[in-house]
């Protein structure tokens, strides 16, 4: 599914609603004040969520509103084992934008592949990003070891309609993989918790 961001926009931002600081009005208001045209919310989410979904998603609208600014409603959502993602089904019908998160899996990389790859052809009607790409291999300190099987998984994310996150906080994926990635394919996320993190923003 195609999606055109307004820019300049934040994107990957986690709320009070979850494990952040900053209330949704805080991000708008943040937003009115440095110039940014849209705010890409990716609230974390499991199959029963620790928060009122609806409540999240009224305020973001309200604000998007009053504000005159676009607010998405997205989720970060993990990928597991099965293929899909952990996520409610209130918060899928909300969702403009899933994030798909590999925080931890099997050591089995071959089924982690699999899961992948399926989780990428499922939730057709939504617009997919791969948020902090690699994170996974990264914290095992894999990612030198297996560049060619990241390299393929960010392939095979392009090819199936998926976004790429350049994740400023963790570094993914590196600069030096942004070269294979078309650039209409690119999203730059903060991955923000607290104001501090909205401070490292840069396009």
């Amino acid at each position: 599914m195609a999606i055109q961001f307004r820019k300049p926009y934040i994107s990957h931002l986690h709320t009070s609603f979850a494990d952040g600081e900053m209330s949704v009005e805080n991000y708008f208001s943040f937003a009115r004040d440095h110039g940014y045209k849209e705010l890409i919310f990716l609230e974390h989410v499991r199959m029963k969520p620790s928060y009122d979904v609806s409540e999240f998603v009224a305020q973001i609208r309200d604000c998007s509103s009053r504000y005159n600014i676009r607010g998405r409603v997205g989720f970060e959502a993990a990928l597991l084992k099965s293929g899909q993602l952990d996520i409610s089904s209130e918060a899928l019908k909300y969702a403009d934008v899933l994030g798909i998160a590999v925080h931890r899996f099997s050591n089995n990389l071959e089924q982690f592949l699999l899961a992948f790859s399926k989780v990428l052809r499922m939730y057709p009607d939504k617009v997919k990003v791969w948020v902090h790409p690699g994170l996974y291999l990264k914290k095992r300190k894999m990612l030198d070891e297996k560049a060619l099987l990241y390299i393929k998984m960010l392939k095979i994310a392009v090819n199936e309609g998926c976004l790429i996150e350049r994740n400023l906080k963790y570094g993914l994926i590196p600069q030096k993989l942004c070269k294979i990635i078309p650039q209409k394919k690119l999203i730059v996320g903060v991955d923000s918790h607290t104001n501090k993190d909205l401070l490292v923003r840069s396009e």
